[in-house]
This record gives C-alpha cells, sequence and structure tokens, in this order.
C-alpha cells in the first residue's frame, strides 16, 4: 500500500487579506521608508519558488545546515563601477538599510564584484556589471519546519 501526502494549498484570498493585513501593519509600526510585512508561510523547499517567477530577478542561498533563501523581484538595486564600487556599494547598501529601520537585520542584499574595474567586457558580465546587489522584492526563507514570507514596499507603494 502507498501513502500518498496531502498538500494543502491556502484559500488564495485568504492569503491576500493575510498580506494586506501585514502590510498595514507593518506601516503602523515604522517610519521608515522602506516597510516590511512578514508572514508566516508553509515550509517547502525554497528553490521551488524560483519556477513562480522565470523572467523575473532571483537570488537562492542555501546553507549546510538547511537554512535557505529565494529571493525574487528588485525592491532596490545598487549598482557602482571603477576604483571606488566598493565604498560606493558599500556606502549604498548603508542607505537602503537605514531606509529599512528596525526590519534591516530581518533582510539581506544579494550581489557580488568584478575583480577588476573594466573587467566586465564578455556579453554574459556586462548586463551583471562591475558591482550589483539587489534587495528583493519577496523573499522566503526557510529553515527546518519553520518558513516565512517577506515583502518589501517603499512606504509610498500601496
Amino acid at each position: 500500500m502507498t501513502r500518498s501526502a496531502s498538500v494543502s494549498v491556502p484559500n488564495p484570498s485568504s492569503v491576500r487579506e493575510r498580506l494586506f493585513e501585514a502590510v498595514r501593519s507593518a506601516r503602523a509600526r515604522t517610519a521608515a521608508k522602506l516597510v516590511v510585512a512578514e508572514l508566516e508561510a508553509p515550509a517547502r523547499p525554497a528553490e521551488t519558488l524560483l519556477d513562480l517567477e522565470p523572467a523575473t530577478d532571483a537570488s537562492y542561498f542555501a546553507e549546510p545546515s538547511g537554512y535557505e533563501h529565494v529571493g525574487l523581484g528588485v525592491a532596490r538595486l545598487l549598482t557602482a563601477q571603477g576604483a571606488t564600487r566598493f565604498r560606493a556599494i558599500g556606502s549604498a547598501s548603508d542607505a537602503v538599510f537605514s531606509d529599512l529601520g528596525e526590519a534591516a537585520s530581518r533582510l539581506r542584499l544579494f550581489g557580488g564584484f568584478a575583480f577588476q574595474p573594466g573587467g566586465v567586457d564578455s556579453s554574459e558580465w556586462r548586463a551583471f556589471g562591475e558591482a550589483r546587489f539587489v534587495l528583493p522584492r519577496v523573499a522566503y526563507e526557510r529553515e527546518g519546519d519553520k518558513a516565512r514570507l517577506l515583502l518589501v514596499l517603499d512606504s509610498t507603494e500601496h
């Protein structure tokens, strides 16, 4: 006899209402320029979320401990070039985390630097540039059987 696991799919209107409530609550708690709404989410392999929006900017990070993180979309994009790219990204990231206020500790930037300035002549790296970091619009984190979804909004977005 085989057993099939049943996967419960949340009602979309229920999820939408929970998300709207999380956004309202986050806005009420902070005067930060960037608002972060957080919801508990079903624990699923994080990489499966990458198939949801294949055309959007996405990031995936996993640790040997089992922690996983997927980022979708772009809330903030940081770019720089030239010899000062490290310092420029450092300053820009300080500004982003300042805009996040107390939510800064729950989010991370994804990206990287070219090893040398002017070293992105190949077609596959040209779009990435010499320094590019993204604060995802939507983040999904899973560790064991616990997961959460974070949505980053500009405080002026509705």
